[in-house]
């Protein structure tokens, strides 16, 4: 709910509004996942939740960076800055979870959630069709030949992998809305943060394969 409260605000463009639901929305749902881990809840049908609210939220959240762009600057503008936006935040979120995933050796089997398939409504089956396809190309790259080899070589890029995630873009996005200033959201999102996310890419592939290679390719 916070996440579409934001989206609503960031079209209207009260900014100081969506800056807090933005917020809550980032201590709520890192809130939520700690907790899972501490009553040991988490479940396959908790991945397919989980991926569902965040693409919801996603959305909403360039919906409204687009109609609040558009307002000020035009709809060819808004839709140029929401979507390259949307395309960045998508990009670097899928590396970021690769690698976390890879680091903390935390491969899900998707055939678990194939039993959820039977009897469920169209909905249900686009949801949980969409996140085993997910898991399973994401798999594809968590192919490590030795777990500890691969924490101590890659482990110097651990402080930098954490400011191309999704929490650091939306803070981001957050502060500039505050500012009234949508548009360097998007801007500082789709060039410095994107260029960011490439150089860990090839920093941490050059670890990786560096002889002897720690990963198996896919």
């Amino acid at each position: 709910l916070c996440g579409i409260a934001a989206g609503v605000f960031l079209g209207l463009r009260e900014g100081l509004p969506a800056a807090i639901a933005i917020f809550l929305y980032l201590v709520f749902d890192c809130a939520d996942g700690q907790l899972a881990r501490r009553r040991q809840s988490t479940g396959p049908m908790g991945l397919v939740s989980e991926g569902v609210g965040d693409t919801f939220t996603a959305i909403a959240f360039h919906v409204g960076l687009l109609v609040g762009i558009a307002q000020v600057h035009g709809w060819l503008q808004g839709a140029a800055f929401a979507g390259a936006t949307f395309l960045a935040v998508a990009w670097t979120s899928l590396l970021f979870d690769r690698f976390k995933r890879r680091f903390r050796d935390s491969v899900c089997d998707p055939e678990e959630l194939r039993p959820e398939l039977e009897g469920a409504s169209p909905l249900k089956r686009f949801a949980v069709g969409s996140t085993i396809q997910y898991i399973t190309n994401v798999n594809r790259y968590n192919r490590v030949r030795d777990l500890e080899a691969y924490r101590a070589r890659v482990a110097p890029t651990l402080p930098f992998w954490r400011w191309t995630g999704p929490t650091t873009h939306f803070t981001v996005l957050a502060i500039c809305a505050a500012l009234g200033e949508q548009r360097l959201a998007a801007l500082i999102i789709v060039v410095p943060m994107n260029l960011m996310a490439l150089g860990m890419l090839l920093w941490q592939r050059r670890l990786e394969y560096r002889e002897p290679a720690v990963v198996v390719e896919s």
